[in-house]
């Protein structure tokens, strides 16, 4: 695993376990190329939202954590 896909996957729960959503956009960095997507949905999915899927780049996989914090907890991230 990558020292990206570990930050995100840390983020998550950090972000979980202190309520602190509304500082996803200090990951946003890590959202790169190689990162392992599957990995970090099944941790969003361990910690927030069992139902969550999602197929796509990187990039693509933040913003569909930013509304899904938007949509769920309240905040937007622009």
């Amino acid at each position: 695993m990558n020292k990206e896909t570990k930050a995100i996957i840390h983020g998550i729960k950090w972000m979980n376990d202190t309520e602190s959503e509304h500082m996803v956009c200090q990951y946003k960095k890590y959202f790169v190329e190689g990162i392992d997507i599957p990995e970090i949905v099944k941790v969003f999915q361990s910690e927030y939202d069992s139902t969550f899927t999602f197929e796509g780049d990187p990039i693509e996989l933040y913003w569909a954590i930013v509304e899904w914090y938007d949509d769920e907890i309240g905040f937007d991230e622009d």
